[in-house]
């Protein structure tokens, strides 16, 4: 998930864990997700943050046993942390991971370089693929406009390293443009273009409308 600096991606990634750990079943962009454990970690901003975004997002309820949020492990490097949350992932049978974002939690010195990124994203994939988990990573979006990965900061490794893509960004009309990129078979693969309202209140966002590849803009 990419997009640039402030626009909310910690809030709408963060949206999705609710989504997950909601006894209930959550919804994320309109979209039923299925109930599962959950883990997010923020590097950017303090727990105390993201405990009250929780209770906002999860409106005021108590926060369920299923959402599990921490602060991370300052001064350890990041394979260290990978390694340890490879453990964590098969203790508590966590099903979806949020690491937000990407770029401060890995302390790479040079993001364009591939040599230094590709083995970080295949660490990752390497937890995914064991583990089962799946794991959303969000990162910076490049401030030159682009589409279908182009918009992705840093070297080609980490674009090239995922299976999924979501661009996000300001759109028309104060609306949220959201672009997705999904290799996987099936109703969610191939491009798909969505144009998203923000609820304040909730923290949410919502589909106004949806642009199938092939239809021209505007």
């Amino acid at each position: 998930l990419v997009g640039i600096g402030k626009i909310g991606k910690s809030v709408l990634a963060h949206q999705l864990c609710i989504a997950a750990a909601s006894p209930a079943g959550g919804r994320w962009l309109d979209q039923p997700v299925p109930l599962c454990k959950c883990l997010y970690v923020n590097w950017e901003d303090p727990l105390s943050l993201t405990r009250a975004r929780a209770v906002q997002q999860f409106l005021d309820k108590d926060l369920p046993p299923s959402y599990h949020a921490m602060q991370p492990p300052w001064g350890t490097s990041f394979n260290r942390f990978l390694r340890w949350l490879l453990g964590y992932i098969q203790r508590h049978h966590i099903e979806l991971v949020v690491i937000d974002p990407l770029a401060i939690a890995a302390g790479w010195k040079d993001e364009r370089d591939n040599s230094e990124t590709g083995p970080t994203v295949r660490n990752i994939q390497e937890i995914a693929v064991q583990t089962g988990a799946a794991i959303l990573v969000v990162h910076h979006a490049r401030k030159a406009p682009g589409e279908n990965g182009i918009e992705v900061r840093g070297a080609g490794a980490i674009f090239n390293g995922i299976q999924g893509f979501c661009s996000f960004k300001r759109g028309p009309n104060n609306q949220f443009q959201f672009e997705t990129l999904n290799k996987m078979p099936g109703e969610h693969g191939g491009d798909k273009t969505y144009y998203l309202r923000r609820e304040p209140h909730t923290l949410t966002w919502h589909i106004t409308s949806e642009m199938s590849a092939d239809e021209p803009e505007g």
